[in-house]
């Protein structure tokens, strides 16, 4: 009996200290309070102990470092930015391009990455070594857009020289080529991989069929050259982005040709569009250094993240919709978080303009290219 109620009082004992012992998350507040320490010592303690959390303390950090008490402000905004770069910072550097790189995409299982460049070729890249896989050559020009196929089994490429090409992905042989009235500035595979997307410098999107080669349809509209382009995420509509005489985005509907949306606002040329996963969004990147959030089914701005203040070229969501990142003139990576258009994270390391990045379909990691001559993959949240 007596072991009984030594061992009910045991148990007692342990469940008060469980409940009165802090949680993670009031752990963290109180060492955030402690930043703001009238105590030196104590405030060095505290960003210390923060500094090991690590990823756990990012979010009340975050919310610290609009904090009105300028010593906790700073110290979160500098615990930020060490914690952010050491989890977060660039993972592998592609080099061996010749000229810039003008654009990029990750095959669907996250294994390959394509790249299109200034110097006429096309290169493919294993994703975890860095390693060259393959030389393709381009069009005659600069190669300005690229794709992977859905399965992985094709590469299609677009630029200067106004051809689009196919490519057999594992002996680098052209399947086919689909020419056009002017320079291609961008490509997309329709989700089943049955119908190709080109963006034409006539202001024109074309539709074709992928084995065949025969166009399907062209969608007139934009004023200007279309510079970006996306397929939604059910292959049923498409985002272009128009230039500089243009700028607006418009949702198209691929069956019928129908345009559904005009969507303006920008006030330069518009060099990336994106769909949200569940296709219900897209987000617009301008050389008026704003991105923007658009809900599709009204044509209305939702949001406007304009942190950027000079190009951006290039914009993706997160394969969770979460995040936004979009890259611009100064060589500059942004993330954001989509629901609320906060500015998270800042990746640097390209020496000159980011011309296009994509999201491993994946998980975490970021690509980019740039006129640096180089691809970089990156290391997300998520």
């Amino acid at each position: 009996m007596l072991r009984l109620l030594l061992a009910v009082a045991l148990a007692l004992a342990a469940a008060i200290a469980a409940r009165s012992a802090p949680t993670e998350g009031e752990m963290i507040a109180r060492l955030i309070k402690q930043l703001g320490s009238d105590s030196f010592a104590e405030r060095q303690r505290a960003s210390r102990q923060l500094d090991r959390i690590g990823e756990p303390a990012l979010t009340l950090l975050r919310q610290a470092a609009d904090s009105r008490d300028l010593e906790v402000r700073y110290r979160a905004r500098d615990l930020l930015r060490g914690i952010q770069r050491r989890l977060y910072g660039p993972r592998l550097t592609l080099s061996g391009h010749r000229d810039g790189v003008v654009s990029v995409a990750v095959s669907s299982d996250g294994k390959r990455i394509l790249s299109g460049s200034s110097d006429n070729t096309i290169r493919l890249w294993d994703a975890q070594s860095g390693e060259m896989v393959r030389q393709m050559e381009g069009t005659r020009g600069q190669v300005w857009a690229v794709a992977l196929s859905p399965d992985g089994k094709l590469a299609l490429a677009g630029g200067q020289d106004g051809k689009l090409v196919l490519y057999e992905v594992t002996s680098g042989k052209r399947v086919r080529e689909f020419p056009h009235p002017q320079s291609v500035r961008a490509v997309a595979f329709t989700p089943d991989g049955k119908h190709l997307l080109s963006a034409c410098y006539d202001h024109k999107l074309y539709l074709w069929e992928a084995r065949s080669g025969k166009q399907l349809r062209s969608f007139p509209g934009h004023k200007d050259s279309i510079m970006c382009l996306a397929c939604s995420p059910d292959g049923r509509r498409a985002l272009t982005g128009g230039a500089q005489n243009d700028r607006t985005v418009r949702l198209w509907d691929l069956e019928t040709g129908k345009q559904l949306h005009m969507l303006t606002g920008h006030g330069e040329r518009v060099m990336g569009v994106a769909f949200s996963p569940d296709g219900a969004q897209a987000a617009s990147a301008s050389w008026d250094g704003t991105v923007r959030l658009w809900d599709l089914e009204s044509g209305k701005e939702v949001r406007r993240l304009d942190n950027h203040k000079t190009h951006v070229y290039g914009v993706a969501f997160s394969p969770s919709g979460k995040h936004l990142v979009s890259g611009d003139q100064n060589g500059a990576l942004f993330l954001w978080d989509a629901s609320t258009g906060k500015h998270l994270i800042t990746y640097e390391g390209h020496h000159g303009d980011i011309s296009a990045v994509v999201s491993d379909p994946q998980g975490r990691r970021l690509v980019s290219c740039g006129t640096d001559k180089t691809v970089r993959v990156w290391l997300g949240p998520e």
